[in-house]
């Protein structure tokens, strides 16, 4: 079988990202052939870059002139399928290009593409999703979102979690994460991680603000690192600074490998206002550190509270702030949740699992374009 990918890739940083380098790593393991078509240049093979003009506001309409002549050349060379990742823009060049190449659609939903809309958003989704041939939506959460957003017929969306490479993501030893955190200057501190776009829906003053609220003597043990960029970063730097807690923040900027900082990492907290998942809660369970996240979204599909990490209500300072202390406190607490979540990813959440599952989904596309076409 041959896929072409529509979506963001590296070197983009992000969720989206990740996921469709898993597919494609996965895939090609099993001897299909894949091709991605993105919004940034790329020297990675098979990744064609679609997008010409660098002004965000114009990029979204360029990546739909770009990729719908990308995606057409490469169908033609032979793509059976496409598998568009986010509604717009991806999800709407894909479904221009159908009638073109006359090749089948399947749409991948990872959250912010129908949380967050503005009313001719919703129109065009609805265009999409009318011209998709199978919706995939990375959680039962969103799954039931769009079901009652958009009225989407239920057989035509099948919910297939995010998974993670467990084969990489292991428990680090207790050297390695001494090490890890000697390369952080964080030996002797309890390392606090949140690893995400610094954005307003990702309730980041929340998160500064329950560290502020900690007991001084407490937070003297600890320092946050904040992994990822976003609109918002200038504006956590001053609030930290305004909190009087800014020499227990660092900024870490973007990475393309947050496993330096999952092994240093003592607790993971994602304080979430919404969230079609969280796939940095599955990195970080995976490699055995405990989770805090507010009970929003899916995320209640990955943390059972109590048992593989803590939720909180969204927008709850004192829980989240409470919820961070007790797991600073209580190590032997922490050490038995991150031994819960590490099982219960492996588990359920493996990339197998989900390449699995998302070839079952082109099967049945397939066979039903071909039955249709006949």
């Amino acid at each position: 079988m041959r896929i072409c990918f529509l979506g963001r890739y590296h070197p983009s940083v992000g969720g989206v990202a990740t996921h469709i380098q898993l597919l494609r790593t996965q895939l090609e393991k099993l001897g299909h052939t894949t091709v991605v078509v993105g919004y940034d240049r790329c020297s990675h093979s098979g990744v064609y870059h679609a997008s010409i003009a660098q002004l965000p506001v114009v990029r979204g309409l360029s990546y739909i002139a770009g990729g719908w002549c990308r995606t057409v050349l490469l169908s033609r060379a032979g793509a059976d399928l496409l598998h568009a990742h986010y509604l717009l823009p991806p999800g709407l060049t894909a479904v221009l290009t159908k009638k073109d190449v006359g090749k089948p659609v399947v749409v991948t939903i990872h959250g912010s593409d129908i949380l967050n809309t503005m009313n001719l958003a919703e129109r065009v989704n609805k265009y999409v999703l009318l011209f998709s041939d199978h919706i995939i939506t990375v959680s039962d959460y969103l799954r039931e979102k769009l079901l009652e957003k958009y009225g989407v017929p239920e057989k035509k969306v099948t919910t297939i979690r995010n998974g993670v490479d467990t084969e990489n993501l292991r428990v680090p030893t207790k050297k390695e994460r001494e090490k890890a955190k000697q390369a952080l200057s964080a030996s002797g501190l309890v390392v606090v991680l949140y690893l995400g776009s610094l954005t307003p829906w990702k309730g980041l003053k929340h998160l500064l603000l329950s560290l502020a609220k900690i007991d001084p003597e407490q937070r003297e043990k600890m320092v946050l690192y904040m992994v990822g960029d976003g609109p918002e970063k200038r504006n956590l730097w001053r609030y930290a600074k305004q909190l009087g807690i800014s020499n227990k923040v660092v900024f870490a900027g973007e990475t393309h490998n947050p496993l330096p900082y999952l092994k240093a990492a003592d607790i993971l907290v994602m304080p979430s206002l919404r969230e079609g998942l969280g796939i940095a809660l599955l990195e970080a369970m995976c490699v055995g550190v405990p989770v805090v996240a507010t009970r929003v979204g899916g995320i209640p599909e990955i943390v059972e509270h109590g048992r593989t990490g803590l939720l909180v209500p969204p927008g709850d300072v004192q829980a989240l702030s409470e919820a961070v202390s007790l797991l600073v406190e209580d190590e032997a607490l922490g050490r038995d949740m991150g031994e819960e979540g590490h099982s219960h990813v492996v588990k359920h959440f493996s990339m197998e699992q989900m390449v699995g599952k998302t070839l079952k989904v082109y099967q049945g596309v397939l066979s039903s374009w071909q039955g249709f076409n006949s």
